[in-house]
This record gives structure tokens, C-alpha cells and sequence, in this order.
């Protein structure tokens, strides 16, 4: 007989298989994916809590309770339907300074009737925003990924995003924000320029993380 245990784990495999994997599935928790392979993967070592279980439902547009319910396969097929229709939603494009204070002011103080908005179906927060792409450091000659000067970027607010990300940080205290990749090696993290004519820079106590990149939109 399952288990409550069995039967999420089940359906959290299901929906990862729908989605592509357990990297995309994470990413739509917005979760790592180590974190991810810990409850739902072959060697699974911990299991889906009713907490991580509803924010899974709510993530993929489900009914609460719809990961609890052993469902057979066509419910499965219905329900793969209902959470890959495309959603959308707006979020504020910044400015760098706007961008590189976020969270640390009030949301009240900036007047959203001046800002443009972008829209994105990305699966994000109430506070995420987008900003523009200036410079060429995240242009990458070799290929993907490159983001463009001229780039809209949607960004998740975090401040311990996972190595390799792309993130929005500030260093130094400098009010503007700027677009790099989080790498991490041991004890040294550095933000890198995708574009190989820029240097890492190494960071510590120097620099502030304010999220990290969640969709690149550009125009061809």
C-alpha cells in the first residue's frame, strides 16, 4: 500500500517529467535542483512535508491537495495540460540604482506610474522586476549564454542564489546594480563577465546579491 510519501513523490515525478527533468522542475519551485533530488530523486532522502507539497501545487497552478491524491494516468495527462498553458504576468523595469536598493526600500517609495513594465510568464514572486541590459561585459562572442546590451532581464529577488547563476549584485556600496555570472570555488566567489575581455572580480564582504536572472528577453 502507499504511502502519503509515496503518493507525492509520485506525483512531483510526474510533473518534473512533464516539465523536462528535475533542473527545470526546481527551477519552477524555485528551488536547486540538489535540493529538489533530495525529496523526488532515485536516492530521495527526505520527504515532501505539506509546507514544500502546497508551494509545489501553488508553483504548478494546482489545487491544494492535488499532490496528497493518488491520481490515475489520464488525471495525470489533464492535469499535465492545465499547468503548461502559458501565464503571465508584468513586472517593473528598473533603473540600475532602482534595481541595485531593491529591498533595501520601501516599494512604496518608487512611483510605479513612471516606470515601464515588461511581461514575462515566468514563475516569480510578487517582487521581482526587470531592468535593462547596458555595456557589452555579458555579450559572450563564443555563443550562448550572452546577454546583449539592450537586453530586458526578469530578476527573482535572493541573496544565496546557487553557483553558476546569473546575478544582480552591487559592490562597494555603489548605487548601481550590475549583471554578472555567480561563480563559487570553495571559499572564493567571483563575479564573471560572460563576455572574456572583462575579468572576474573577486567578491566578499564587497558586494550585496540582490537576486538573481529568471528570463532574458531581447529582440533579434
Amino acid at each position: 500500500m502507499k504511502t502519503a510519501e509515496d503518493i507525492r513523490r509520485e506525483n512531483a515525478r510526474s510533473l518534473a517529467q512533464k516539465v523536462g527533468g528535475t533542473t527545470a522542475f526546481a527551477d519552477k519551485i524555485d528551488r536547486s535542483t540538489t535540493q529538489a533530488s533530495r525529496f523526488m530523486g532515485k536516492g530521495a532522502t527526505r520527504a515532501i512535508g505539506p509546507k514544500i507539497a502546497r508551494h509545489i501545487e501553488k508553483s504548478f497552478n494546482m489545487p491544494e491537495g492535488w499532490l496528497d491524491t493518488d491520481h490515475t494516468e489520464e488525471e495525470l495527462k489533464e492535469a499535465s495540460t492545465q499547468f503548461t498553458s502559458t501565464q503571465t504576468r508584468r513586472v517593473p523595469i528598473l533603473s540600475h540604482v532602482q534595481a541595485g536598493s531593491w529591498g533595501k526600500i520601501d516599494s512604496k517609495d518608487i512611483i510605479y506610474e513612471e516606470l515601464d513594465w515588461q511581461t514575462t510568464s515566468s514563475n516569480i514572486s510578487e517582487e521581482a522586476f526587470a531592468m535593462r541590459v547596458t555595456g557589452n561585459s555579458m555579450t559572450n562572442p563564443h555563443g550562448s549564454p550572452s546577454i546583449p546590451a539592450g537586453s530586458i532581464v526578469v530578476v527573482e529577488p535572493c541573496n544565496c542564489p546557487d553557483n553558476g547563476k546569473i546575478v544582480v549584485a552591487t559592490l562597494n556600496d555603489a548605487p548601481e546594480a550590475t549583471i554578472k555570472k555567480l561563480e563559487i570555488d570553495g571559499p572564493h566567489k567571483f563575479l564573471v563577465p560572460l563576455n572574456p575581455k572583462y575579468d572576474p572580480i573577486p567578491i566578499s564582504g564587497n558586494c550585496r546579491i540582490v537576486g538573481y536572472v529568471k528570463q532574458v528577453i531581447m529582440n533579434l
